[in-house]
C-alpha cells in the first residue's frame, strides 16, 4: 500500500505546484497587462505594401516599427539592407515623405514597405489631417475647455498635431492664439529633423497650422 501511495502523493504535490505556478503567472500577466501600453498592432492597421524578404536589421527594426509606432506612419527597405520609418505622425503623406528621405541617404533605390494608420480613422471633414486618437483627445479638451464664459479653438497641421487655445477671447484673437501656440509647439519637433527634411514638409505643405475646431463660451 506504501509504495503505491508514495508516487500518488508525489503527483498531488507536483499537480499542486503547478497550479500555484499557474495562479503566480496569471496575477503576474494581469499586473503587466494593467501597466502595459498598447501595441501599434493593437491600435493601428500595419498593412505590408510590398512582401519582400527582409534582412535581419530590417525585420528587427520592422518589429519595432509594428510594437512602438503610433498614428500614421510608413516603412522604407532597400535592396542593399538600407531601412527607415517614421511614425506618431498626423498623416501618411508626412510619415511616408521623411522615411522615404531618411532611407535615400543610405540608399537611392529605397521602396515602401509598409504603412501603418489608425483604425477607425474615419473623420468629419473639420478634423481631417488628424488621426483619430489625435482627433478625440482635441475633441475632448475643447468640451472641457469650453466653461465658465470662455471659449476655445483648437489648430493643427498635417505635420505634428494639434494645439489648443482657450480664454475669454473674441473670436478672431481666440483663431490667432490657438495657431500661434500650434506654430510654437511644432517648432521644438522640427528642432531635431535636418533642413531638408524641414523644406520637404515645407514644400508639401505639411507645417500649416489651421483652425480645425472652435466652440464659444457657452
Amino acid at each position: 500500500m506504501w509504495i503505491h501511495r508514495l508516487p500518488l502523493m508525489q503527483k498531488v504535490r507536483s499537480l499542486f505546484k503547478q497550479v500555484l505556478f499557474a495562479t503566480a503567472l496569471l496575477a503576474g500577466s494581469a499586473v503587466q497587462g494593467a501597466n502595459a501600453q498598447p501595441t501599434a498592432a493593437r491600435e493601428s492597421n500595419i498593412v505590408v505594401i510590398s512582401p519582400r524578404h527582409l534582412t535581419t536589421n530590417q525585420a528587427d527594426a520592422f518589429e519595432e516599427f509594428k510594437n512602438n509606432g503610433r498614428y500614421f506612419g510608413a516603412f522604407y527597405v532597400s535592396s542593399s539592407g538600407a531601412f527607415s520609418w517614421r511614425s506618431n505622425l498626423n498623416t501618411l503623406d508626412a510619415a511616408k515623405l521623411l522615411s522615404f528621405q531618411s532611407c535615400n541617404l543610405s540608399n537611392k533605390n529605397c521602396q515602401i514597405y509598409a504603412t501603418l494608420t489608425p483604425k477607425l480613422a474615419l473623420l468629419a471633414k473639420p478634423l481631417e489631417g488628424l488621426s483619430m486618437t489625435a482627433a478625440e483627445s482635441a475633441e475632448r479638451w475643447l468640451r472641457e475647455s469650453t466653461t465658465g464664459g470662455r471659449s476655445a479653438a483648437v489648430a493643427a497641421n498635417r505635420y505634428f498635431g494639434w494645439a489648443g487655445w482657450q480664454g475669454k477671447l473674441g473670436t478672431k484673437k481666440l483663431r490667432r492664439s490657438a495657431i500661434n501656440h500650434c506654430k510654437d509647439k511644432q517648432r521644438s519637433r522640427l528642432e531635431k529633423l535636418e533642413k531638408y527634411q524641414r523644406d520637404a514638409l515645407e514644400r508639401e505643405g505639411l507645417l500649416k497650422c489651421s483652425i480645425v475646431l472652435i466652440r464659444n463660451a457657452r
